[in-house]
């Protein structure tokens, strides 16, 4: 057996742990040395604007404590989308360049001819914020530079945490009731309200009683309410004459809301509309469905009643002193 053989494995062995040291080393300082990517004032910006390289564009704009979607009548935005984005972008990840040259800033996409995202925010027509996305070293890791800089750096992002599509930063909770849902109406099919912390249909009879795991599901669904997006104007147009699949009005304490949901295609998302907006919204089919319930699913089963339990005839006994039919000797 060759003797090196040994010392070559401990050899080896010491290079692998000191590997691990240096490379843990390395990173530990790395961190201690990450800087913000970016850094600005959000409370004054009011504008962010996306572009995809492609020729689209999208514009958030700030609207009180919250941002809307310009190009979708103005509707609400995602607030917690938008908070995210800027987390993202101003949290930590850069520490130093990876690359500073114009061909570098050419190859990675980071350039105003070639970027896959730029993001520019701004206060009204100050600029505050311009910068490029490009292509990926890693897994959420996106190449970034700031358009006045030659800096180029690997942070941590997604490009399609930066989507230009309106679909994608839309609220969906836009037509949700505003608080506790403490009645629910069919008009006329059926009616119930909250008593305290039970639900109650209206015009039980004698030994009825209300499905509260039903009525509590569709009370939750309701104060959940998601939309799909905003509908087009074709699927508008085809219902512009029909008669609404359900009709609902949910009550809380601070308002009423009426829903009008339509069903174009068997088994297909329905169409809902809300008496606080003007637009017709898409609804995902499992959820228009949990609305679209008859009375008489709303009215719990009666429990099961138990068998009668009879008393059992005793069998007749034998005696070894019966005579037959022609009586005792």
């Amino acid at each position: 057996m060759d003797r090196r053989i040994p010392t070559l494995a401990i050899v080896l062995a010491v290079q692998l742990v000191l590997t691990i040291v240096v490379t843990w080393w390395q990173s530990e300082s790395h961190a201690k040395d990450a800087k913000p990517f970016l850094t600005v004032d959000r409370a004054a910006i009011d504008r962010i604007t996306i572009d995809d390289g492609d020729g689209k564009s999208l514009v958030i704009a700030k609207a009180g404590d919250g941002w809307t979607l310009p190009s979708v009548q103005d509707l609400p935005a995602d607030t917690q989308k938008v908070t995210d984005l800027l987390d993202k972008l101003t949290s930590g990840g850069a520490t130093w360049p990876v690359a500073t040259t114009d061909s570098a800033a050419k190859r990675f996409e980071v350039t105003e001819a070639k970027f896959q995202r730029r993001i520019r925010m701004a206060k009204g027509d100050d600029a505050l914020v311009d910068l490029y996305l490009g292509t990926s070293p890693g897994f959420r890791k996106v190449h970034a530079r700031l358009a006045d800089e030659s800096n180029v750096y690997a942070i941590t992002f997604a490009n399609y945490d930066a989507t230009t599509k309106a679909q994608d930063w839309l609220s969906k909770s836009l037509i949700a009731p505003d608080g506790t849902v403490t009645a629910i109406e069919r008009p006329g099919a059926w009616q119930i309200s909250k008593d305290g912390e039970a639900w109650k249909l209206a015009g039980l009879g004698d030994g009825q009683t209300t499905s509260e795991d039903k009525v509590r599901d569709m009370a939750s669904k309701l104060e959940n309410l998601r939309v799909i997006d905003v509908a087009d104007d074709a699927a508008v147009k085809s219902i512009a004459e029909a008669t609404p699949t359900v009709e609902l009005t949910a009550t809380t304490a601070k308002a009423q809301v009426t829903y009008q949901l339509y069903r174009p295609t068997p088994n297909g998302d329905f169409l809902v509309r809300a008496s606080t907006r003007p637009q017709t919204f898409r609804l995902p089919a499992f959820t228009g469905e949990a609305f679209n319930v008859a009375r008489d699913s709303l009215i719990a089963a009666p429990a099961p009643s138990a068998p009668a339990t009879s008393a059992a005839t005793p069998a007749p006994s034998s005696s070894s002193g019966t005579t037959g039919a022609g009586g005792a000797r």
